[in-house]
């Protein structure tokens, strides 16, 4: 027999989970409409404080203007959208974002950005917060073993100048473009 003091404690703690469940869902909603992380996401932010290094101030989530938020393949991707607008500047030339990376396989057979004459472009963007130069020189490594790249574009803007010279060097350790295999590699751009 069902005991209604049991009846009641079971809807009243049900009725709590559901309020709790759907306080938090809308706690998401809302951070996630607003740009801001989620109040239980305490993982570092991508990019963050001023710059010293002559760039102009960036915006709020990091991109330094409307077309690096533009250039950036996902939004999350700030260093590599900044890059993209550096890369613009740097060639005075408009780049699109490569249309036919769909899919995870195509990874290694297309670039970040494209311009008109069918010219593809691949970032490498370290950070200077988290820099870790194993992870670049890997960085470096899996992009080097791109096909259908026309360059490997590496970004040390953001970097300190002990921190872009290691990247310089470990850059300099592959044979950029055509190798003796006859094999084409992707050719090395810098930025700046």
């Amino acid at each position: 027999m069902i005991d209604c003091k049991d009846l009641k404690n079971n809807t009243i703690l049900g009725t709590i989970i559901v309020l709790v469940t759907a306080t938090s869902i809308i706690s998401f909603i809302a951070s996630a409409a607003s740009g801001q992380k989620p109040p239980w996401d305490n993982s570092p932010p991508i990019n963050e404080g001023p710059t010293d290094d002559g760039e102009p101030p960036e915006d709020d989530d990091g991109f330094i203007n409307d077309r690096a938020r533009e250039l950036a393949t996902r939004p999350s991707r700030v260093l590599e959208g900044n890059t993209g607008a550096r890369l613009e500047e740097q060639l005075g030339t408009q780049l699109r974002i490569h249309n036919d990376r769909v899919y995870p396989e195509d990874y290694y057979t297309t670039g970040d950005w494209v311009d008109s004459s069918g010219t593809t472009y691949d970032a490498v963007s370290p950070s200077s917060d988290y820099f870790n130069i194993a992870r670049v020189e890997e960085s470096i490594q899996e992009h080097f073993n791109k096909f259908g790249v026309d360059y490997i574009v590496i970004d040390t803007t953001p970097l300190t100048a002990t921190q872009a010279e290691q990247v310089r060097d470990a850059a300099g350790n592959y044979q950029w473009g055509l190798n003796e295999s006859g094999r084409q590699h992707p050719d090395l751009m810098w930025v700046p």
